[in-house]
């Protein structure tokens, strides 16, 4: 089952996921840089990290509920 994308429907959700998607791409950048990541895993792990920013920007701590 495909897991449910996050949606903007407000402007203040629209700059949270646009935020999101900007810091998942430096980290994931950064973890190409040292070769951490293949591109055959690039897919997996892009969700993966975006799911964690996503929770870590919604929770009001600002940590991830992992």
């Amino acid at each position: 089952m495909p897991k449910e994308t996050p949606h903007a429907h407000t402007k203040e959700d629209f700059k949270e996921l646009e935020l999101a998607v900007k810091t998942t791409k430096e980290i994931v950048i950064k973890f190409i840089e040292v070769d951490k990541i293949s591109p055959a895993s690039f897919p997996d792990v892009f969700n993966t990290i975006f799911e964690t920013v996503c929770r870590a920007v919604k929770s009001p701590t600002g940590r991830s509920q992992a």
